[in-house]
């Protein structure tokens, strides 16, 4: 996509006019300062935000399935409600960052920090935290079904004994019925 439709696009994004205007999918914003930006409720699946700062912005409810943030900056940003199934937050800074409620199936945090990073509620099934550092993260109701933790840093102990929650089951499962495999 040409340097001048992605700001083009990112203007609609920020007007946030209609829906239609409020969608990246697939866009290159790799490395560009996005920080502090209302990013709420955008569409911008399998977008590429490798190396982008989006420190202390507001991604509420946007939709990130396939999205990569390989190395990106998101500290103290929102992104609660996210739907970021299946994307790459490979060696991101997450610290004080909100993923409360947030839909992280198949997500890969390797060697992401994610430092007083807020969780509660998040559904982490399949996720991958190889060499991630979770220190004082909030793990509180997180739906821990076959994701793996296999070598994080600084785990805190309310992990030891959390199970899955029956509210985010079901929620599991009704995304599924609504999304059956193809």
């Amino acid at each position: 996509m040409e340097i001048r439709n992605v700001e083009e696009q990112l203007k609609k994004v920020l007007e946030g006019k209609t829906e239609a205007d409020r969608n990246l999918d697939r866009f290159n914003l790799s490395g560009r300062d996005l920080s502090e930006l209302d990013l709420s409720e955008v569409s911008a699946e399998g977008a590429n935000f490798n190396s982008t700062r989006l420190n202390g912005s507001d991604l509420f409810a946007a939709k990130l399935t396939g999205a990569s943030f390989r190395g990106a900056n998101l500290t103290g940003a929102d992104l609660s409600n996210i739907d970021a199934m299946g994307a790459d937050f490979t060696e991101a800074n997450l610290t004080g960052a909100s993923l409360k409620e947030a839909f992280l199936a198949g997500a890969n945090f390797t060697r992401a920090k994610l430092e007083k990073t807020n969780l509660k509620n998040a559904v982490l099934e399949d996720a991958e935290f190889e060499g991630a550092d979770l220190t004082k993260a909030n793990l509180t109701g997180i739906e821990i079904l076959g994701h793996e933790l296999d070598d994080a840093e600084n785990l805190p102990l309310s992990w030891l004994g959390l199970l899955m929650h029956p509210i985010l089951k079901a929620r599991r499962q009704k995304r599924r019925d609504q999304n059956p495999p193809q």
